[in-house]
């Protein structure tokens, strides 16, 4: 029989709304990492940092209608990149 790795569930002992967010960051880190063209470092780490804020918005707002529970990296993540993408395309930086 196959052995299938643990998948990680972020239901799953969820702490408060803050360590939350906190929690998931590492992992909308990756998920910007990946879904960005790497350029040049610089201009990652920048992508990084404003997607990270963007979501940090995303989640707050989230949590003032308390629904914090439906949110996971990878959503959170995308949703950020768009925004960051339509921001950008009408400005310069996030």
């Amino acid at each position: 029989m196959l052995d299938f790795p643990r998948v990680r569930t972020w239901q799953r002992d969820r702490p408060s709304s803050k360590r939350s967010f906190e929690h998931m960051l590492p992992e909308i880190r990756r998920h910007v990492r990946s879904a960005v063209p790497s350029t040049d470092a610089r201009s990652l780490d920048e992508s990084v940092t404003c997607v990270a804020a963007i979501a940090s918005d995303i989640f707050a707002r989230l949590s003032e209608r308390g629904l914090s529970d439906l949110a996971y990296p990878r959503p959170l993540a995308m949703a950020a990149l768009v925004r960051l993408r339509q921001t950008s395309a009408q400005s310069d930086g996030c």
